[in-house]
């Protein structure tokens, strides 16, 4: 049976991208009340987590997983995120206004194109893509 394998947040990310990886450090970083759990898509763990996921869709984009098991993706994340890291929890109502969901889900878009690319281009990512 799966399971919630943590009672914080949990974002899925691709241990083996360098834009994934820095951004993990980066939410490490600021996440100074230790709020997040992470966990990699190339980890056994991924599979014990109860969410219906495929592994495509793992790959395709963030993902977090709420406390309350909700599975968030994408710009959402993002969102998320900056509801509840201390460190840019004031600026959180600038992503609530229509002008920053757009800019928010423009600026996503645009970087997981750049991931998407660069996993083409890497030879040792796409033997996991």
């Amino acid at each position: 049976m799966k399971k919630k394998m943590s009672n914080k947040p949990i974002i899925i990310f691709d241990s083996e991208c360098t834009l994934c990886t820095r951004f993990k450090d980066g939410l490490e970083r600021i996440d100074i009340n230790n709020e997040l759990s992470f966990i990699s898509i190339h980890s056994p763990e991924v599979n014990d987590l109860d969410v219906s996921l495929s592994a495509q869709e793992i790959q395709a984009t963030i993902h977090l997983i709420t406390e309350d098991n909700k599975v968030l993706k994408g710009s959402d994340v993002i969102t998320h995120l900056s509801k509840i890291l201390p460190g840019i929890k004031k600026l959180s109502w600038l992503l609530e206004t229509n002008v920053g969901k757009k800019a928010s889900n423009f600026f996503y878009e645009k970087i997981n194109q750049m991931r998407l690319a660069k996993t083409k281009e890497c030879k040792g990512c796409k033997k996991h893509h």
